[in-house]
């Protein structure tokens, strides 16, 4: 991601209005990605009723590994807050490919794009996980990762996202680089938020709980 201009990680409403139909994105993988790829752009998020948007999808390594994620992240472009990027190692772009459901983590990613302009949170350096493990040590899922959340279901299958969530807490489970303690507390919260997921079973119920978290009395253009 060396073409990008690195900015601070803070959190702006006032530069994430995205004006975007939550019932409009779609995936576009670009038909010549090589069958093995090990980096660069493979396609972008786009939404029908805003041609503006246009979050790529890139694989990035070394971005990913810098900052100890393992599968994707949403990285924030402010300047230009419409193109920012969902951001994959390599190895899990092959495993999307072998388990379709995985995709399911890339609208998880295109939901925190969706829902950012709602949340507060400061996100500088590792701020944003000492922020997200406050709740996962009182037992609880952050309000952003339920909002995310609900938007991969509002894309995916409930089977899809119970199966991402199974597949992330299987292959968190045999992580060696981080502590055990940390292990365990993130397999707990991917527990917990397969729990709160089951509990939805119309769109109806995911839109009304978007708008309760998100502080918003209507999804349907924000």
């Amino acid at each position: 991601m060396s073409k990008k201009k690195k900015v601070k990680l803070t959190f702006d409403p006032s530069k994430c209005i995205s004006n975007a139909n939550i019932n409009d994105y779609f995936i576009y993988i670009f038909p010549d990605v090589p069958e093995k790829c090990l980096g660069g752009i493979v396609g972008y998020i786009g939404n029908y009723s805003n041609p503006g948007i246009q979050l790529d999808i890139e694989i990035d390594d070394a971005f990913m590994h810098e900052r100890n994620h393992r599968t994707a992240c949403f990285y924030i472009e402010y300047e230009n807050y419409t193109h920012s990027t969902i951001v994959l190692t390599s190895s899990f772009w092959e495993d999307i490919k072998e388990n379709e459901f995985l995709y399911a983590t890339i609208w998880h990613e295109v939901g925190h794009f969706h829902t950012a302009q709602y949340f507060s949170a400061q996100f500088e350096g590792n701020s944003s996980r000492k922020y997200r493990e406050t709740f996962i040590n009182k037992g609880e899922i952050m309000p952003e990762e339920k909002a995310a959340d609900l938007f991969a279901l509002y894309y995916s299958s409930k089977e899809d996202i119970v199966n991402e969530l199974n597949w992330l807490i299987k292959t968190r489970k045999a992580l060696k680089r981080e502590p055990y303690e940390i292990t365990v507390k993130a397999v707990y919260e991917m527990g917990r938020r397969k729990r709160f997921l089951n509990t939805f079973n119309t769109e109806k119920e995911i839109r009304d709980e978007l708008c309760r978290l998100c502080g918003v009395a209507d999804f349907e253009l924000i």
